[in-house]
């Protein structure tokens, strides 16, 4: 199963003069929950970020099977003649993908984010900033396998 997610950053754009900070966002890479296998009813895939341990767990009757699957990833860095610094991040509580060739839907929710705020100097030391998350998955009757996607805002909060 895979599961892309198009990440779009708010960016919160002071009036911009010459001599003020300005922020870029790049997206690195979106969400990959990777593999799995439903052998029951119900579980959970959570793709963890915290600390920087960048790993993927499951729970109830999911098991992971061996393939690529990364945390989406947005690269932060200082713009013009300022230095950025920001503080503050807010991702939405939960983000509904919807399966290409419609039917079906999946939500991840539990949408964390490593490392935390406040990231001083991004022009000079700009920062890769890593999502992760958690989906709910049933059978495949319920929730077929394939490519679901979807879009999250972030907001950052710059000076």
């Amino acid at each position: 199963m895979k599961l892309k997610l198009s990440l779009f950053a708010l960016l919160l754009l002071l009036t911009a003069t010459s001599a003020k900070a300005q922020l870029g966002a790049d997206v690195i890479k979106n969400f990959n929950f990777g593999k799995v296998a439903v052998t029951g009813w119900w579980g959970t895939v959570s793709l963890n970020v915290n600390n920087g341990n960048l790993s993927r767990t499951a729970t109830g009757s999911v098991e992971l099977k061996s393939s690529v699957f990364h945390p989406a990833e947005i690269y932060l860095y200082g713009a013009g003649k300022g230095n950025p610094d920001v503080t503050h991040i807010a991702v939405p509580g939960s983000v509904i993908l919807t399966r290409e060739g419609g039917g079906y839907t999946r939500e991840i929710y539990n949408i964390t984010y490593w490392p935390t705020t406040p990231l001083y100097n991004l022009k000079n030391n700009p920062k890769t900033v890593y999502l992760g998350g958690t989906i709910g998955i049933a059978d495949y009757a319920t929730n077929p396998g394939g490519v679901y996607t979807g879009s999250l805002q972030l907001s950052l909060v710059w000076e």
